[in-house]
């Protein structure tokens, strides 16, 4: 393969795969590749159009469902009332398995196949697991998903209905990346946790990157607003970037915002505070925002490579409160925008970011909305009127 697989602390270069993680010191692995260069193949289906920058080789009908080429939308809401003239909603929502994970899990696959690996397990808070148990379904894999008990129903269901197995574990994620870690070096399987613990399906993320700069007219945008949970989604559209960057092709390195909820944030809280490293959230509280609800115990580096990238842009962290969260799902449902409540988040963040003056009138500013709204549903409360003619429903829209 023309990448090596390095080392992010020590630089020592991976001798086997798969990989996970530096065998030496434990560190975050990151592709070097030998001759990156920006050749998109439009003929190759999904993000394997940019398989010039990623680990795969060659693509099977079975690796790909037309991930990616999500639309770029202005903000008709968000951006307006806000004062901000060039506001964009990424919507990741709109992938096959309806998160921004079928990114990772497309290019985990590919590996995968040319490991020769086809039992799988994976940590989730729901969207990673069900995007994983729609590739395995296509490829003929055995899937296993450890999750946390307070995962919303409807992923749960999407993994079952696709033949995963899924197990429970009581806490949050943490608890379940822990549990998948053992059986993984146990078993020997083949481990698909999307945070840093899975190189292959990271570089997945980075397409995100690339497509912003297409979709922008081949521009950088000045800020990138992303949710975060451990922060892989957000290295890797650093990582795009800094690729483009030494191609020539972009010019500098958009603002990265990190938006964690404060009921357990562990990477906007050091940030906030300006510590030198993250430490795991002591006490994490449960979320509407549920796909980010990371405590990061046991892996705190994690954090702290997330929180490196976000200083090395210049960007910065946003924590809400669960009505923030809340009037994010409203928000965008103005826009058009059916979005859980973890992939809401860049709305209100947005808001935050323009009142304190950090987001000025005329950036451009990229929100990235990574689940959609029917994957952990969030209504508006209203009575409904029961009618049994036209007459009755129009009496009751003259009454208000």
């Amino acid at each position: 393969m023309a990448y090596q697989l390095a080392c992010s602390r020590c630089g020592s270069i991976a001798e086997q795969e798969p990989a996970y993680q530096c065998r030496r010191c434990g560190g975050i692995l990151e592709f070097r590749y030998n001759s990156a260069a920006y050749l998109v193949e439009p003929e190759k289906p999904g993000i394997f159009r940019f398989s010039s920058v990623l680990p795969v080789e060659g693509v099977r009908p079975a690796e790909s469902m037309g991930e990616g080429g999500t639309p770029l939308i202005p903000s008709a809401a968000v951006g307006p009332e806000n004062g901000l003239e060039q506001v964009f909603f990424k919507l990741e929502s709109l992938n096959p398995s309806g998160s921004f994970k079928d990114r990772a899990l497309a290019v985990a696959m590919n590996c995968a196949a040319r490991f020769g690996l086809k039992k799988m397990i994976i940590a989730s808070s729901g969207n990673a697991a069900a995007s994983a148990a729609a590739y395995a379904a296509r490829s003929g894999a055995e899937l296993t998903a450890v999750v946390p008990e307070s995962t919303p129903v409807n992923k749960i269901g999407q993994i079952l209905c696709h033949g995963g197995r899924v197990a429970k574990v009581p806490g949050n994620y943490s608890r379940s990346y822990a549990v998948c870690r053992e059986m993984a070096e146990k078993y020997g399987w083949f481990d698909l946790t999307t945070t840093f613990i899975n190189p292959y399906a990271r570089e997945g993320y980075k397409t995100i990157g690339y497509e912003i700069f297409e979709q922008l007219g081949r521009r950088t945008p000045d800020a990138v607003v992303l949710p975060t949970g451990a922060g892989p989604i957000l290295a890797a559209v650093y990582q795009a970037f800094a690729e483009l960057g030494q191609m020539g092709l972009a010019e500098r390195m958009p603002k990265l915002i990190c938006v964690q909820a404060k009921n357990c944030g562990p990477i906007a809280g050091a940030f906030l505070r300006n510590a030198a490293r993250v430490e795991p959230c002591a006490d994490p509280q449960p979320t509407l925002a549920s796909g980010i609800n990371d405590s990061l115990t046991g892996y705190a580096g994690d954090g702290d490579y997330t929180l490196n990238c976000i200083r090395r842009s210049g960007g910065t962290a946003v924590l809400l409160d669960e009505e923030e969260i809340r009037q994010s799902v409203f928000r965008l449902a103005e826009e058009g925008v059916y979005a859980e409540p973890a992939g809401a988040v860049p709305a209100a963040a947005v808001a935050r970011l323009a009142e304190s003056g950090f987001l000025r009138k005329s950036d451009t500013v990229v929100g990235v909305v990574t689940g959609h709204g029917l994957k952990n549903p969030l209504a508006r409360e209203a009575k409904i009127p029961a009618i049994t003619s036209a007459a009755e429903l129009a009496r009751i829209l003259e009454e208000g």
